[in-house]
């Protein structure tokens, strides 16, 4: 297991999803992770915390586990049923991963228009 505080720099984050089974996400503020959307077409599902938009991108006990609060002991209790299902929750993982044609649609819907409307 590797503990990486902070921000993980782009050239780094392929090899740390193909050496690890797990995101773990435990932000204690956030509005989103960028992480998370990577880790999934990889097959590593994530552990977050349900702040901001992580619960919407991570699907409890579907693509990963969201702890409903940042303490430890809740996010310990994510982790742990992260592990005990982790080969279900991987297989969901890659399969929920999106493409950019469902960010671009997310966006526009975000901003108040009709992905599927011309311009």
């Amino acid at each position: 297991m590797t503990l990486q505080p902070g921000y993980v720099p782009d050239d780094q984050v392929e090899e740390l999803l193909c050496a690890h089974n797990l995101l773990i996400a435990h932000y204690r503020s956030a509005t989103v992770s960028g992480l998370v959307p990577l880790a999934f077409p990889a097959g590593r599902p994530a552990v977050a915390t349900s702040l901001g938009g992580l619960p919407e991108a991570v699907a409890d006990g579907v693509n990963g586990t969201v702890s409903t609060a940042v303490d430890a002991e809740s996010f310990l209790d994510a982790i742990k049923r992260a592990a005990a299902d982790l080969d279900a929750l991987a297989g969901a993982a890659e399969q929920s991963a999106g493409d950019w044609l469902d960010v671009a649609g997310a966006l526009l819907t975000a901003a108040g228009q009709d992905p599927r409307e011309p311009g």
